[in-house]
């Protein structure tokens, strides 16, 4: 159980200090993934800059992710009962959010940012890991050195997931019942776009 998000980010810390760090960048998927990764960043003086990834909602249950988009426009989705054109909606929905999100708070990387870095991708847990996970097929489009996902927590068979598509993944947290990223957290409020742009600032 983590205190809050800076307290896991502030974990992940002592994970990498073994990495050579000098040509490094922290990407963190809005919005919790950006306490987390702050600390990171601040630890090393690195810096951070932000990858826009959106979790795609169930039709029922959008708290629920049955996919994700990303910034450069690719989405995943998973098998449903659903109609395309109720996945088209959601998809649509969860684009809206993003580009509301990319306006407000700025601070996206760029193929200048990623040359030939070492980058570290952090959220503050993964559920299904379809952020991360396309988060990372974005990633590759890029001429990046590594790709370290660094995570708090996420159940084993996202893990497995995951480690298929990353260079290297840190995960603090491997828990057999999962039910939720905030169920491993004490404070999980919802993380608002002050405290973000506080943040980048």
């Amino acid at each position: 159980m983590f205190k809050d998000r800076n307290e896991a980010g502030k974990l992940l810390v002592d994970t990498i200090s073994n990495l050579d760090l000098s040509n490094a960048i922290v990407l963190a998927i809005p919005r919790g993934g950006v306490i987390v990764a702050s600390e990171i960043a601040k630890a090393y003086h690195l810096p951070l800059k932000l990858i826009f990834i959106k979790k795609v909602g169930h039709p029922d249950n959008p708290e629920y992710s049955i996919g994700a988009i990303g910034q450069g426009g690719k989405a995943i989705t998973l098998d449903s009962d659903y109609s395309e054109n109720e996945i088209v909606h959601q998809i649509r929905t969860a684009r809206l959010k993003m580009r509301k999100q990319m306006d407000v708070y700025g601070h996206s990387y760029s193929e200048s940012n990623l040359k030939n870095k070492i980058v570290f991708l952090v959220d503050d847990g993964a559920a299904t890991g379809n952020s991360i996970l396309l988060a990372v097929k974005e990633l590759r489009n890029f001429p990046v050195e590594k790709i370290i996902a660094l995570l708090p927590v996420c159940p084993l068979d996202t893990f497995k997931k995951i480690t298929k598509v990353v260079d290297d993944l840190i995960c603090l947290e491997i828990p057999l019942n999962f039910n939720a990223v905030g169920q491993f957290y004490e404070n999980f409020d919802q993380v608002d776009d002050e405290k973000i742009m506080l943040i980048l600032k």
